[in-house]
């Protein structure tokens, strides 16, 4: 009887799967996501309808740079493809990018890649492999993760590994604060400049 269940269970994925539905596990750290019909990652994620944040806002996939030297990882997403958002925030990026680690080449990706308002685990996890795939696939060499939200996410850390160098899935990285954190109080600014000097000699 199991059996039955579970060949009826693969029976409507597969049928899915052909109508361009795709799927990611969200209980794992590697990623689940299938290549539909030779459709890359960015096509994937754009078309990602997993949860109801798309019925809000329709999927971003990040502001990639393929020549990234860093990668900025955001709770939010803040751009799509070669366009990054005008704000406050995007500036923060910038400058950054500029006068920390001399270059104008970055990426910036999201743990989520719908909506701004505030998000459940279930969301989180069914948007993870996500990310991850991106980071994998970027040739960045380091990572900056900004926020508790996302390092407990993709790591599975709290903040007291914040400013400390980290390891994600084979790029150097370092955990600072969320950047709505420095935008509200400058005084952390000071703390997270030294998050950021322990990659330098990785990009440089």
């Amino acid at each position: 009887m199991r059996r039955i269940q579970i060949l009826h269970a693969l029976c409507d994925l597969y049928t899915s799967k052909l109508c361009g539905i795709g799927f990611v596990d969200p209980y794992t750290q590697e990623s689940t996501i299938p290549k539909l019909l030779d459709i890359n990652l960015a096509r994937t994620i754009s078309h990602c309808r997993l949860c109801p944040r798309s019925k809000i806002q329709n999927p971003k996939i990040g502001y990639i740079n393929p020549n990234a030297k860093v990668i900025f990882i955001v709770e939010f997403a803040m751009g799509d493809g070669d366009v990054l958002l005008d704000s406050k925030s995007s500036q923060m990026l910038y400058n950054i990018a500029n006068n920390v680690f001399q270059t104008q080449e970055f990426s910036v990706f999201s743990l989520l890649k719908c909506g701004t308002h505030e998000s459940n685990e279930q969301e989180r996890n069914q948007c993870k492999p996500y990310l991850i795939r991106q980071i994998q696939e970027s040739s960045a060499l380091c990572v900056i993760i900004f926020g508790n939200v996302v390092l407990e996410s993709i790591l599975g850390l709290d903040p007291s590994h914040k400013g400390t160098l980290l390891d994600v899935f084979g790029k150097k990285s370092v955990a600072t604060y969320a950047i709505s954190e420095l935008l509200r109080n400058p005084t952390f600014k000071k703390e997270a400049l030294k998050h950021f000097m322990l990659l330098q000699k990785f990009i440089k």
